[in-house]
C-alpha cells in the first residue's frame, strides 16, 4: 500500500541555466520567438558566440536569474478551450497560500479530472514538457485564473518550503500563460528586477525559477514578482508550476498539495 512518505520515483531536473538554454533554443526551433529578459551573467571564452549571435545570451540583458517570454505558445482554439473550462468549473476566490487573503484578490479553478483528461489540454501539457525537458507527471494540475477590474496579487514567492520535504520536491518553474490582452494594468512585475514588467499577450507565456540551484533548494528571492492591479478590462491566464519529481503520482492519492 502506498503511503505519504514513499519516494515517487520521477527525473530529478533542476532549473540550472544549461535547462534554460535549451529551453530558449527548442523554444525558437518550434517557433514560439523565445525572449530572454533576464540571465546569469555569461562569460565567453575561446570559440564561444558572442551575444550578437546567440539567442540564448543576447546583448544587453539584465544580470539576474533566468526570466524568458515566448509568443503565441497556445492557440486561440485552446485558450477559448481553457476558458470554457475555468467557466464550467466555476471560479472562487483565490488563496495566497492555504488562505483567502487581502495580498491576493483573483478568482481561480483549477483543471482537473475532465479538464485534466481533455484531450486538448494534454496537447498543451506534452507542449510545455517539449520546451521544458521536464515530463509533465511532474506538473501540478493547472490553475486558471480571472482578475477583473481592480483585482490584482501582491509581491510573492512561488516557493513553498514545505514542498522540499515531500516526496514530489519543490516548485522548479512558474509557467505562466497569458489568455489575452489586458485594456489597462495587469502586468507580470518582478520588484527586486528594476521593476521589469511583462505586459499580457494572448498565448504568450513567462517562465521563471522558483527556486536557487543549490542542495538547499532555497527560494530565488530575486523573482520575486506580483501581478499588478487590472484597471481596465479583465485578465484570463493559467499557471502551470513545474516540480522536481513526480507531482500527480501523490496527488492522485491525496499527498500533495
Amino acid at each position: 500500500m502506498q503511503t505519504c512518505t514513499r519516494f515517487f520515483a520521477g527525473r530529478n531536473t533542476t532549473g540550472d541555466e544549461p535547462a534554460f538554454e535549451r529551453m530558449v533554443r527548442a523554444s525558437a526551433q518550434m517557433g514560439f520567438d523565445p525572449k530572454v529578459w533576464s540571465r546569469p551573467l555569461k562569460r565567453y571564452d575561446g570559440d564561444v558566440p558572442s551575444c550578437e549571435t546567440d539567442i540564448t545570451n543576447p546583448c544587453n540583458t539584465f544580470d539576474g536569474p533566468w526570466v524568458i517570454t515566448m509568443e503565441n505558445f497556445v492557440s486561440d482554439d485552446e485558450i477559448r478551450i481553457l476558458l470554457d473550462w475555468g467557466s464550467r468549473m466555476n471560479y472562487e476566490r483565490s488563496q495566497a497560500g492555504d488562505m483567502v487573503t487581502d495580498t491576493r484578490t483573483s478568482s481561480h479553478s483549477w483543471c482537473t479530472d475532465e479538464c485534466y483528461h481533455d484531450p486538448n489540454v494534454a496537447i498543451i501539457r506534452q507542449r510545455i514538457a517539449d520546451v521544458t525537458g521536464i515530463p509533465y507527471a511532474n506538473y501540478e494540475c493547472l490553475q486558471l485564473l480571472k482578475y477583473e477590474v481592480g483585482e490584482f496579487y501582491k509581491a510573492h514567492d512561488d516557493h513553498i518550503t514545505e514542498h522540499n520535504q515531500q516526496s514530489h520536491g519543490p516548485r522548479l518553474l512558474t509557467f505562466f500563460i497569458y489568455f489575452n490582452e489586458v485594456e489597462k494594468g495587469g502586468g507580470t512585475q518582478f520588484p527586486k528586477l528594476n521593476n521589469m514588467t511583462i505586459i499580457p499577450k494572448k498565448g504568450r507565456v513567462l517562465v521563471w525559477p522558483s527556486i536557487v540551484d543549490d542542495v538547499n533548494w532555497s527560494t530565488e528571492n530575486r523573482t520575486t514578482h506580483e501581478a499588478l492591479e487590472v484597471e481596465q478590462g479583465r485578465k484570463f491566464a493559467a499557471n502551470a508550476w513545474i516540480h522536481m519529481r513526480d507531482f500527480q503520482a501523490p496527488f492522485s492519492i491525496g499527498c500533495a498539495g
